[in-house]
């Protein structure tokens, strides 16, 4: 896994980085073949990388619709010796993507938490769970859709790298990003943590906090006022909404973590 070199990949989208190329919409785009067979642009790829904050790079090419000689041929094109071949860092790197977009991970950190792991692999050579270097099952990509699953373990370690205080308010009109901070924490009342802890859904009315970063459809943590683990789910609301509403689900409970 290169910090000296990146890898994107061109949609009719724009560019997508090699590591999120399966998640959904990008890999999942139907049009005209003409769509597939544009020439680069190097102007527009150049103004994409700005975009996500890459100056003053060299832009190589290569079509990767042949595959005779790929690997030698990319190296060639580099101007650079080929390298072994290193599928285990390649899909490492597809892991830290996922971690620092889907799950706000510092990137350090996420390159720590996948630091020696080891992975299963699907009979058509797809990742199924990540195993870290002690053993334990932390993620699980989607096949379906490109996303990634937490386990129980996967959503400890997380919360253990929290490195702001338990939220006590809702900051309803804080819309910064707070990269790297992490899946947002939604706190519950002391009512509804034993229910919770079960892996029952949280209910509006028993919210007593959450990070001002989350969003409806996110993976969040689910922890007391003291900031212990109860569950993961998927948050149903905003922070207006969580501080706001008194009826419905808040946060459907995917799992409790007790």
């Amino acid at each position: 896994y290169s910090q000296d070199m990146e890898i994107f990949v061109q949609t009719p989208l724009g560019l997508v980085p090699w590591g999120l190329e399966d998640l959904n919409p990008w890999a999942h785009i139907e049009g005209p073949e003409w769509l597939w067979k544009r020439k680069p642009d190097y102007a527009w790829m150049q103004r994409e990388l700005q975009r996500l904050g890459i100056y003053d790079r060299k832009i190589v090419s290569v079509d990767i619709s042949d595959t005779e000689e790929l690997h030698n041929r990319v190296f060639e094109q580099l101007g650079i010796e080929p390298m072994d071949r290193t599928p285990d860092l390649k899909k490492q790197g597809q892991i830290i993507d996922k971690l620092c977009v889907m799950y706000n991970v510092d990137l350090q950190d996420a390159i720590q938490l996948c630091e020696n792991s080891t992975f299963v692999m699907s009979r058509t050579n797809r990742i199924r769970n990540l195993i870290n270097s002690e053993g334990l099952h932390l993620f699980s990509p989607r096949l379906a859709e490109g996303g990634m699953s937490l386990t129980v373990e996967g959503a400890r370690r997380l919360h253990s790298l929290r490195k702001l205080a338990t939220p006590s308010g809702f900051n309803e009109n804080d819309f910064s990003f707070h990269a790297g901070q992490g899946p947002a924490w939604v706190v519950v009342d002391s009512d509804a943590e034993p229910f919770v802890n079960e892996g029952r859904n949280v209910m509006h009315g028993f919210v007593l906090a959450c990070d001002p970063w989350i969003r409806p459809g996110e993976t969040v943590l689910i922890v007391n006022s003291g900031g212990k683990l109860l569950a993961i789910g998927r948050s149903q609301s905003t922070a207006s909404e969580l501080a706001t509403f008194k009826k419905g689900i808040a946060v459907k409970v995917r799992e409790g973590c007790p």
